[in-house]
């Protein structure tokens, strides 16, 4: 067919040069009667022979597609790329084609199982974002569809290329099969543990994920001005790595200019690969507390021979990392190293793509198991959930319902919370009452946690001096109470002032003792047992959850 392809990066597939394609348009049927004539004169050698070469070649086989799942095949969830293709009547239907300069015009093929074009079409993008091919001549057996969109005049990128989408046409109704992927996918997928205490993890810092470092936390912050649900801060998270990152070809080449693939080296190199892109994307979106997993598994471009093979559907072999994100109830599918045109080559910054497109941008199972597969979660270490304490259960579940408790602080309810952590839930409690974002911002040397930082902007907290916050710091009883009267002040309830009457207010910082005054009499906090305050105490999460609650109830009246 005189088809020029070379494979592009990071899972696309072949660029066509349009100007070297044979555009026959539909139903090439002298050359489909020629070739099953061709195959009617094969003599019994040559048949024999072919079935040999068929056995030697059968462990190589590529895995068939799975069972038939409809007409309609979607790629993504998000409104800027959720395109689809239907199988309606006799018409094969490109619908929800963005209006940009890469989809005003492009190519679609539907080849036979030999990979022989049968339908070959350039197409232009109606007023209404769609394309349509004539099925009416196609024969009834089994069809793979190609799809390309442009990258500048004559030339196209592959959107969906080689065995990836295949359908079944029968007596004038087509359906498409599965891929071979989906059904471990799916297994695995439906299966991803949403409980408080994964929540918690995916939301929690590690050694390659630096979601507390002061660095990161700023990116994010900075990325995220502004925006107010988790959909929105995770897309414009996901952009801004696609338009700041470049995939480091020169590692894929060369192993030992591999550098640490942890966020905060990729984020200072702008650069890395697939690894450290994930651990980016996870890092920036627990930084702004959004649960976030690295996923393991393997992604399957256009440079690898034989497709699914069994080896592959295993999930013995790894080969790429992705993310997924919690948000509104859901895992979203995000793989920004693949949605990434930006690349590293020879030691320097080349050819820049910025977000190449939006594919794997709330990808579909279905379609992001076109090349990917997922081996395993690994989730069987991460703690099972746990309750809070009898005495602090009711309030401590009527405080989450009310939406006044972040999500990483429905775990280990006995453990002591630290300073910035019960910023998370000062903040909470006003947002909800103010009914809108706090939109002023501190500073402090040692925090870019947006919690203290919206909690300093109120005056409610002012840190442990010389501009520092100590976030990670464990949170006294006495200090807790300030921030609780602090509180009620800004929300325009401030308490009547009391004296403590504690054993041990003596004990208590001349500073904090008005505060733990007025708590106590509001029936905020009270004490240990035996009319004990320790006041240098630590103060437990669900200790936390249920004095905001008093106060949030304080409030409401």
């Amino acid at each position: 067919m005189g088809i020029t392809e070379k494979p592009g990066i990071r899972g696309q597939g072949p660029v066509i040069q349009q100007n070297h394609v044979s555009m026959q348009g539909q139903g090439s049927k002298d050359y489909q009667k020629g070739k099953y004539q061709r195959l009617g004169k094969n003599s019994k050698h040559r048949f024999l022979s072919i079935l040999l070469i068929a056995a030697l070649l059968l462990a190589l086989q590529p895995i068939p597609m799975a069972e038939a799942g409809g007409s309609t095949f979607q790629f993504a969830y998000h409104s800027r790329e959720d395109i689809c293709i239907n199988l309606e009547g006799d018409t094969l239907t490109v619908v929800n084609l963005p209006d940009t300069a890469t989809f005003r015009s492009v190519l679609v093929f539907v080849k036979d199982m030999d990979k022989q074009p049968y339908i070959e079409k350039r197409l232009n993008r109606s007023t209404s974002g769609s394309v349509s091919v004539s099925l009416s001549d196609l024969r009834d057996g089994d069809y793979y569809i190609e799809f390309y969109y442009s990258i500048g005049g004559d030339d196209f990128a592959s959107y969906i290329y080689g065995d990836g989408m295949r359908f079944r046409w029968q007596n004038g109704v087509g359906v498409f099969w599965d891929p071979p992927a989906l059904a471990r996918n799916k297994r695995i997928f439906e299966a991803a543990r949403k409980d408080n205490s994964a929540l918690a993890h995916y939301l929690s810092p590690s050694f390659f994920v630096q979601s507390n470092d002061v660095a990161i936390a700023r990116v994010a912050n900075e990325i995220t001005r502004g925006l107010t649900s988790d959909y929105e801060k995770a897309v414009a998270i996901h952009d801004w790595i696609c338009k700041n990152m470049w995939y480091d070809s020169d590692v894929v080449s060369d192993s030992s200019k591999r550098t640490a693939p942890d966020a905060l080296t990729t984020l200072n190199n702008r650069r890395g690969v697939c690894e450290g892109y994930a651990n980016l994307y996870a890092a920036l979106l627990r930084a702004v507390h959004i649960p976030a997993k690295i996923v393991l598994g393997f992604g399957l471009d256009s440079s690898m021979q034989n497709g699914w093979t069994e080896q592959r559907l295993s999930g013995t072999e790894m080969n790429h990392s992705w993310n997924e994100v919690y948000i509104d109830g859901r895992w979203v599918i995000m793989d920004a190293t693949w949605n990434c045109g930006n690349e590293y080559k020879g030691g320097r910054q080349g050819q820049y793509g910025g977000v190449k497109f939006s594919r794997y941008l709330d990808a579909t199972l279905r379609a992001f198991s076109i090349d990917h597969l997922i081996a395993d979660y690994m989730e069987e270490d991460i703690p099972l959930p746990d309750n809070p304490s009898l005495w602090a259960a009711e309030l401590v579940h009527t405080a989450t319902d009310a939406g006044l408790v972040p999500q990483v602080l429905r775990v280990k309810y006995t453990q002591a919370i630290t300073r910035a952590e019960f910023c998370a839930l000062a903040v909470a409690l006003y947002e909800k009452n103010a009914g809108g974002e706090i939109t002023g911002r501190a500073a402090f040397v040692d925090s870019a946690d947006i919690n203290v930082l919206k909690m300093g902007a109120l005056g409610v907290v002012t840190g442990v001096g010389d501009g520092y916050f100590s976030p990670d710091a464990r949170l006294t009883r006495e200090q807790a109470a300030v921030m609780l009267a602090n509180l009620a002040v800004v929300m325009g309830k401030p308490l009547a002032k009391n004296q403590a009457t504690f054993v041990d207010s003596s004990w208590i910082s001349t500073w904090a003792q008005e505060s733990v005054g007025q708590v106590q009499a509001a029936g905020i906090m009270g004490g240990m047992g035996n009319n004990v305050f320790a006041p240098r105490g630590a103060y437990t999460r669900e200790q936390s959850i249920v004095t905001m609650f008093r106060l949030f109830e304080i409030t409401m009246k």
